[in-house]
C-alpha cells in the first residue's frame, strides 16, 4: 500500500506526515486536532464521508428541531451561539470542498514528496518548488518531471448525504430506549432515550436533557458535533429468554403495550400475551423492545446472554470433539 504524504490544513502551518492508509488523529501546532484522511477536525466512530451529513442533522437540531422536541414555542436565544458556531464549521468545511475540487481540476502531485503543483503555462517539463526555467521559489523538493506523467490530485473523501432527521422519529424510536454500558458526561445518570454522542471526543455522551441542558456549556466546545442515536450499541433483542417482559415495537395500534414472551414458535417469532387484556398475538423478534427498568438490569440482561452465548460455544467444542474422539476410536474395515 502506497504512502501518503498528508499537510497540516492550517495554511501558516508547514508540517507534513507520512500516512500509510487509514486515518490518524493528529495535532502539530494550535490548529485543533485533525483527520489525515480527510483533514477535518479529528472525528471518533464515524467515518469521513457521514462528517458533513452529520454536522448538517445536528445543525438543523440545534437551529429548529430542539426547540420542537421539547415543545418550546420559541427558541431560546441562548442556543443562538451554539447554532452560529455550527454554522462557521460547516462553511469551513464547503470551502474545503471546493478548494478540494479546484485542485483536483487544476494540480497534479509531485511523483517525489506529493507536494500539489499547478501548472500555470509553458511546457510540461516541471519542477517541484520553481518555475522549469528558474525563479518563483516556493517549498518543494527540486524534482524533475513531466506534468503528463503526474498523478492527479486525488481529492478527500466525498460527504455522503444523510436523510433528514425527524422529530417524531425521535420521539418514537428514543422511547424508553436504554444505552448499556453508558452513562451521560454531565448528569452521570443512566441515558433513557435518544443518545447524543460527540463525534470529536473520544467518550462524550449527553442524556436528551442534559444536552438541551449543556447546549451552551463552556466546558464542552459549542461548534463540536453530536451524533443522535437510537440504537443501542448492543440490540436486547439479540436474547429474549421465554418469560420476559416486552413493549410491542410494531406501529400498530397496540405499540408501546407492556406483554410477555409466552414461547417461541419458531426462529425469531415468538407467541405473546399482552397484559392488558391477556390476548395473544404472534410477532417477530423485531417488533418488541425489551423492557428492563435500571441500566444495572440492561448490564445484566447483556452478561446472560454473553454467558449463554459462551455456553452455546463449549458445547459445540465438546460435541465436536466428541465426534472426533469417536472417529479415532473407530476400526476401519476394509470389505
Amino acid at each position: 500500500q502506497r504512502s501518503e504524504v498528508v499537510r497540516c490544513p492550517n495554511p501558516d502551518c508547514s508540517c507534513a506526515l507520512t500516512v500509510d492508509g487509514g486515518r490518524q488523529r493528529w495535532q502539530c501546532c494550535e490548529w485543533p486536532a485533525w483527520c489525515t484522511k480527510c483533514r477535518q477536525p479529528y472525528h471518533y466512530k464515524v467515518e469521513c464521508e457521514a462528517v458533513e451529513g452529520l454536522c448538517k442533522r445536528w445543525l438543523q437540531w440545534v437551529s429548529t428541531d430542539r426547540s420542537t422536541y421539547h415543545q418550546e414555542e420559541v427558541q431560546h436565544s441562548r442556543f443562538e451561539t451554539q447554532r452560529i458556531a455550527l454554522e462557521e464549521a460547516l462553511s469551513r468545511h464547503a470551502e474545503l470542498q471546493r478548494d478540494e475540487e479546484w485542485k483536483r481540476a487544476n494540480c497534479r502531485e509531485c511523483p517525489r514528496c506529493q507536494r500539489v503543483v499547478e501548472k500555470l503555462e509553458g511546457c510540461d517539463q516541471m519542477i517541484c518548488g520553481q518555475d522549469a526555467h528558474g525563479g518563483n521559489r516556493q517549498n518543494g523538493c527540486g524534482h524533475h518531471f513531466s506534468w503528463n506523467e503526474a498523478r492527479a490530485y486525488r481529492v478527500a473523501p466525498e460527504s455522503r448525504p444523510l436523510p433528514q432527521l425527524n422529530v417524531e422519529e425521535v420521539r418514537l424510536r428514543g422511547a424508553n430506549l436504554r444505552h448499556p454500558f453508558t452513562h451521560c458526561s454531565s448528569c452521570e445518570q443512566d441515558i433513557v432515550g435518544p443518545r447524543f454522542r460527540c463525534i470529536h471526543c473520544p467518550d462524550y455522551n449527553l442524556c436528551v436533557t442534559c444536552e438541551r441542558e449543556c447546549a451552551t456549556c463552556a466546558t464542552h466546545p459549542l461548534n463540536h458535533v453530536f451524533e443522535i442515536l437510537f440504537k443501542a450499541d448492543y440490540d436486547l433483542r439479540a436474547h429474549l429468554p421465554l418469560g420476559s417482559h416486552v413493549l410491542i415495537a410494531d406501529h400498530s395500534e397496540r405499540h408501546g403495550f407492556e406483554a410477555i414472551l409466552e414461547h417461541e414458535i419458531c426462529q425469531d417469532v415468538f407467541q405473546v400475551r399482552l397484559l392488558s387484556d391477556n390476548s395473544e398475538r404472534q410477532l417477530h423478534r423485531s417488533a418488541v423492545q425489551v423492557k428492563l427498568e435500571t441500566s444495572k438490569a440492561v448490564e445484566a440482561h447483556v452478561k446472560a446472554h454473553v454467558a449463554a452465548q459462551v455456553a452455546e460455544a463449549q458445547q459445540v467444542a465438546a460435541k465436536r470433539q466428541q465426534a472426533v474422539s469417536q472417529m479415532r476410536g473407530t476400526d476401519c474395515v476394509v470389505g
